[in-house]
């Protein structure tokens, strides 16, 4: 069971930005965390950050569950980031309480359909660690 991060970005100029930063460090945060959980099989969550640029802007507002691939074991999550996020230094912090809410729903749609997700222990290694920089 496996969390995943990923991001479309609207333009390159957000390079180096905020939430870009914010993503680059929560998807070394996952990795480790799968690193230690390992691979056991079961469920995982895909969550994409979809950001505002010049060449794209998300439809919707919020997060939404676009599919579930029972061959892969996998939820698809999108999150559209509002542009006062972009460069905000809240943005990890942001980055954080989306992933924290995509495992969340994640739990429940997993529950709802009888599939083990250790939702406490990934919320537990999710947790902002005080010894990161």
């Amino acid at each position: 069971m496996s969390i995943y991060l990923n991001a479309v970005i609207g333009s390159r100029e957000l390079e180096g930005s905020a939430i870009d930063k914010a993503i680059m460090t929560m998807a070394l945060r996952l990795a480790k965390a799968r690193k230690t959980l390992g691979n056991n099989g079961g469920v995982a969550v895909d969550l994409t950050l979809l950001l505002p640029g010049k060449t794209h802007k998300p439809d919707f507002k919020g997060m939404r569950m676009t599919r579930f691939s029972s061959t892969e074991g996998v939820l698809y999550i999108e999150s559209a980031v509002p542009e006062k996020m972009l460069h905000s230094e809240q943005a990890e912090l942001y980055v954080s309480a989306l992933l924290q809410d995509a495992v969340d729903n994640a739990a429940d749609y997993f529950s709802d359909r009888g599939l083990a997700f250790s939702h406490a222990q990934w919320q537990s290694l999710l947790q902002p660690d005080d010894n990161e920089p």
